[in-house]
Parts: structure tokens; C-alpha cells; sequence
């Protein structure tokens, strides 16, 4: 039995989670705090197969399986509405639950005031978390720390690097910027560096302990009085870059050979936020820019072989369309080798812009993610033709929906720790009543329920499934033949909450009332003679379009037909693998919509097409 234990949920997406994104560095600092300052408290971060895999049902008796004395979570935008849900669960079940993190603030009335949990904690939880421990009375504001105090969780051993060798590292703690949309620096304060020692410690660890990529999370890296003593550390304690090095560069402060120095060191790609190149934007929005000193900063990381990312804010006080294009112009024409990312303005708790959300005119979504619905420059369908004409002139698409993945084995995973797919045949056997139910006590976050023929009771037993499950993704296969009523669509989009936060996230490319889970998907045989016409239409507004070929002679050059018009599919039986290197070289970027029925050649096919493999295993099962 643990006296606390700690953890931090990943952020939802439609892709099946791989092993390298979300690690718990908050976590890790208040660990190995309480473990130095009481040392006869026991305090565990809960294992990250099951905080970043599990689904709701299975994540709490997970927990509840250790018996924690106190629970803590890491709060953040992305996860918070997760969060509170699991922690009201952890109530219910007499577990107190302490949350801390950005959002736990009383500028977010929705969580600040919310039931569920026994304690709150704002700022820098390390020393308010001990407290706690040892019995003290506990504040709802924590004060900054000096980094030198804070011991590492690496160099203490409570984190490790992820299984893909990555690791992230602060150098410094606040921030020298106040934009206005940011939050970051007006809680932290100005930039307290970590002592001197700490940087090159920490690279000579991840060296020694399999680190292969460096994640330095400091929001303004190279804006610093140290600035040359901390490039020198890069360049003595990664020489030859053994460690793949990322960070948030500024570029208008890079000094002429700063970039080709980094490179050198190992910095392997960077962001730049620019927001925006309009004068009266950035001065709304706070942000310094010097153009000329930026484009050559800029322009220097670019030819000495970064990978450099750009940032644009969509929708800032004084932004428009006209505004937004120009924008994106000037990074197209003076940095053709960037890569631009789009963000639609968010207004985070604890900024200025939501502050003065009412004086700006700014309309927003109370809950996360918070992005602008509605600005004096722009009305919602300008926001939403602002995202489409970038993908139009940039040949991006923004936030791509991944293929359904139906590849691969489909029994054996009974006895896994959770269950990533699960099929039901309501043809051939009568199903279980409580299916739902044991499907959410061993569902991960992401499910695909694959429902071969039909039952009039599948609409209110997928509606009990998506309450257990709310916060997940959830993804329906109809795999019904064709020609079934398209309404069936209807009444398994009215089983889901209609309020998903990766919903709100895609109010912008898809405009109100956008769905994306649950995801719905029809799988249908590219050989049936009723999958054309008014009924395909009627299904491809509703849902995701699958189509299941088999494996016989020219399978392959149909493929590549359909892939080409943009579909995905699903290959069953046993191509010849002699098929397969060459259907991956012609395919190229397609290849990622085809899927293959058989385990062997699904396995074959992953390799083949860039499965760097850190996607997480799947475990799928048949029932009854």
C-alpha cells in the first residue's frame, strides 16, 4: 500500500496511443521531492501501460487495486475533464484525490469549484505535496521554488527515459515573456534557472541510461543571460549528437552561428512562435518581433538541417482572415523550408485574453480546449474557412483522421490487461445482456467495437457502453453486409455524449455540431453489388467508409486504385508477401489505408511501411 499515488493522463486522439507520449514529469518532481523530504513515505507513480492505455472502468480498479492512501493527479488542459471524472469515481470509493497542474486555478470556475476531490493545490505543488503527506496544514497556493532545491527524478531514479529513449528537461523554471494568450508566464514569473551542474548532469544520465532523444521543454530555450555558458554545455556534453536534441528556440535573439552550433550539439528540430506577422496582432498580443533579426535566425536553423516548425495563433485580438493569410504568406515565400503549425486561439485560464474575453469580444468554449468561437475579426465560418484555405494552399490536411484499424488478429487477448477491440456476432448466437459492462471493466481508453449483423438492442447497449467509457474513444464497426437502413447511423450517434473533447477540438475544420466519437465506421465488400448509389451516399455522410477486398487475383492493382481516390481498406485471406514490398513502394503515403486481415501479413505490412515500433500492443477478443 502506497501513502500516495501519482499520475497524469495522456491526451485523447483518435490514433491508437504509442508508448512515447505522455510522460509524467510533474509527477516525477513531487515523487522525488516527498521521497527526500519523507523519506518513511512511500509514494508511486502509477505504471504508464496502464495510466496511458486503460479505460475509465479498468484505470479506477486499477487504482483502487493498491490502495492508495491519497491519489494525486496532473492537470492539464487535455486531460482535465478525464480527471475529475476518475477522481469522483476515487471519492465514491472513499480515496481522497489531490489535483494540481495549470487548470487548477480559480480562473476555471467549471474544476475549481467542482465536488470529487479532497484537496487543490496552485503553482508548484513539490513542497505543498509533502506537506500534505506529513500531516501539515495545506495551502491553495503554492509559491515558486528556487530550482535549486528541486532534485531531478531522473537522477533520483523515479523516471526513466521512454521506451523510445526520449526524456523531457526543464532548465528553467517561468518565463521572460507575458503574452497575453499564455498563462505560463504569468504564473511562473520570470526564468529561475536550475543550477549550473544540471544541464550537463542530466545529459551525461540519458547517455548512460539509453537516452536517445532530449526534449528541452524551457519555453524560450536561448532567451537567457547564460545563454553561451548552457550552448557550450550542449556542444561538450552531447558531442556528436548522440542525443537528438528538441526545444523552443526564439529566433529573433539567435546570434549569427547560434544555429549552426545547436546543429552541431545535436538540436534535431525546433519551434519558432511567430502567432503572427502584423504589427498591431503582436502588439496585442505582447510579442517583441523583430523581422529582419527573425528571418535570419530563422533562415540559418532552416540550412543548417533543423527541422524548424512555425506557429501561427489563428484568431488573436486584431487578426482576420486578410491578416491570417498574409501570415502564412510570409512564411511560405522568406522560409520555404519550415513547416507551419496552426493553432486556433485558446483562451487558457489565468490569461489576460480570457480576462478581458468580454472587453475584446472574444466568445470562447467554457470548456477545454477553450478555443475562440467568435471574434470582431472573425465569424465562426471564417475561423473554419481560415483552417481550410491554409490546407488548400499549403496542400496540409490538419488534423487528419486516422484510418479505422481492423488489421491484424482478432482472439487471444482474454487474459491481456486490457482489451483494445472486442466482436460481436449478433447472427450466429444470442449475446449477453451485461456485454457492456464487461467490455468497460477490461476496455482501454481506445476501443473498437466491431458488430457483425445487427440487433435491435445494439443502439441502448452501445449507449450504456459510451457512459462507462466517456471520456475514451470509442469506434463502432457496422459490418452488416449492405443495403442496411443508413438511420441505424442515427440511433449509434445518439448513444454518445454529443460533448467529447475531441469534439469541441474539431468545431473549427468541421463547424459546429462536429462528431468524432463515438467514431462511426462502415465495412463494406468491395464486391457487393448494393455498395453503390444513393446508399453508400446516404452511409458516407454519417460515417467512415472501409472497404474489405479479398486477396484474390489483381487485389493489388485494385488497391492501389482505391487508396489512390483517397479510401481505406481492409485486405482479407493470404496475398502472396512476394506482393507486399512492392505494393509499399507504388503506395508510398497510402500505404497507412491499407490493412490486411491476416495477422502475419499485417505484421509484415507494419514493418514494411514505418512502424517504428513504439505503438502500443493490442489485445482483441470475440464474444460471447
Amino acid at each position: 500500500m502506497a501513502d500516495a499515488l501519482l499520475l497524469q493522463l495522456p491526451a485523447p486522439d483518435l490514433r491508437w496511443p504509442r508508448l512515447d507520449a505522455n510522460l509524467p514529469l510533474a509527477a516525477g518532481y513531487l515523487a522525488a521531492w516527498a521521497r527526500r523530504q519523507i523519506p518513511n513515505h512511500t509514494v508511486e507513480l502509477l505504471p504508464r501501460t496502464e495510466a496511458d492505455l486503460l479505460g475509465d472502468v479498468a484505470l479506477v480498479a486499477a487504482i483502487l487495486a493498491r490502495r492508495p492512501r491519497l491519489v494525486g493527479f496532473s492537470v492539464y488542459l487535455w486531460n482535465a475533464e478525464r480527471t475529475l471524472h476518475l477522481a469522483r469515481r476515487l471519492h465514491d470509493a472513499g480515496v481522497p484525490v489531490i489535483l494540481g497542474g495549470p487548470e487548477v486555478t480559480p480562473d476555471n470556475p467549471w474544476l475549481w469549484q467542482a465536488s470529487g476531490f479532497a484537496h487543490r493545490v496552485r503553482g508548484e505543488g513539490e513542497r505543498a505535496f509533502a506537506a500534505l503527506l506529513a500531516g501539515e496544514p495545506l495551502g491553495e497556493t503554492a509559491p515558486a521554488l528556487d530550482p535549486a532545491e528541486v532534485p531531478s527524478p531522473y537522477l533520483d531514479g523515479v523516471l526513466a527515459p521512454h521506451p523510445d529513449g526520449s526524456l523531457w528537461l526543464e532548465t528553467v523554471r517561468g518565463c521572460p515573456f507575458r503574452c497575453s494568450y499564455c498563462n505560463y508566464g504569468h504564473r511562473s514569473g520570470p526564468p529561475r534557472r536550475f543550477p549550473e551542474p544540471w544541464l550537463p548532469g542530466h545529459l551525461a544520465w540519458a547517455a548512460a541510461h539509453g537516452g536517445s532523444e532530449l526534449y528541452l521543454m524551457d519555453p524560450s530555450f536561448n532567451v537567457r543571460p547564460d545563454w553561451e555558458r548552457v550552448l557550450g554545455q550542449l556542444e561538450q556534453g552531447n558531442r556528436g549528437g548522440a542525443l537528438r536534441l528538441h526545444t523552443e528556440l526564439v529566433a529573433d535573439n539567435l546570434r549569427p552561428g547560434d544555429a549552426r552550433r545547436l546543429a552541431a550539439a545535436g538540436l534535431a528540430s525546433c519551434e519558432l512562435g511567430l502567432q503572427s506577422t502584423h504589427p498591431e496582432v503582436l502588439a496585442a498580443a505582447h510579442r517583441p518581433w523583430r523581422r529582419q533579426a527573425w528571418l535570419r535566425g530563422a533562415r540559418e536553423l532552416v540550412d543548417s538541417g533543423v527541422e524548424t516548425v512555425v506557429g501561427l495563433i489563428l484568431g488573436l485580438p486584431g487578426d482576420t482572415p486578410g491578416r491570417f493569410r498574409d501570415s502564412v504568406e510570409f512564411v511560405l515565400e522568406e522560409l520555404p523550408g519550415a513547416e507551419i503549425q496552426v493553432f486556433p486561439l485558446a483562451l487558457l485560464p489565468d490569461t489576460e485574453l480570457r480576462t478581458r474575453a468580454a472587453e475584446l469580444e472574444l466568445a470562447y468554449q467554457p470548456r477545454p480546449p477553450y478555443t475562440v468561437t467568435r471574434t470582431p475579426g472573425f465569424a465562426p465560418e471564417e475561423l473554419t474557412e481560415a483552417l481550410h484555405g491554409f490546407e488548400r494552399r499549403t496542400g496540409l490536411e490538419l488534423d487528419p483522421v486516422p484510418p479505422p484499424e481492423l488489421g491484424g488478429r482478432w482472439s487471444g487477448g482474454e487474459d491481456a490487461l486490457y482489451w483494445s477491440g472486442v466482436r460481436l456476432d449478433a447472427d450466429c448466437r444470442p449475446l449477453p445482456a451485461d456485454w457492456p459492462e464487461r467490455v468497460a471493466a477490461r476496455a482501454a481508453r481506445h476501443l473498437t467495437l466491431w458488430l457483425r449483423g445487427w440487433a435491435g438492442e445494439f443502439p441502448r447497449q452501445v449507449a450504456r457502453l459510451t457512459a462507462l467509457l466517456r471520456h475514451g474513444v470509442l469506434t463502432v464497426v457496422l459490418d452488416d453486409g449492405a443495403g442496411w437502413p443508413p438511420g441505424r447511423l442515427g440511433e449509434l450517434l445518439a448513444a454518445g455524449s454529443g460533448d467529447h473533447f475531441l469534439d469541441r477540438g474539431a468545431v473549427h475544420l468541421y463547424g459546429p455540431g462536429a462528431r468524432l466519437v463515438p467514431r462511426l465506421v462502415a465495412l463494406v465488400d468491395a464486391v457487393h453489388p448494393g455498395a453503390n448509389g444513393p446508399w453508400q451516399a446516404a452511409v458516407r455522410s454519417r460515417a467512415d467508409w472501409l472497404w474489405r477486398l479479398p486477396a484474390g487475383a489483381g487485389w493489388a492493382g485494385r488497391s492501389v486504385d482505391l487508396l489512390g481516390e483517397g479510401e481505406n481498406l481492409l485486405v482479407t485471406g493470404n496475398p502472396d508477401p512476394a506482393e507486399l514490398l512492392p505494393l509499399a513502394e507504388t503506395l508510398g503515403h497510402d500505404a497507412a489505408g491499407l490493412q490486411f486481415a491476416d495477422p502475419a501479413t499485417q505484421g509484415r505490412w507494419q514493418q514494411l511501411t514505418g512502424d517504428d515500433g513504439f505503438r502500443a500492443a493490442e489485445h482483441r477478443v470475440e464474444l460471447p
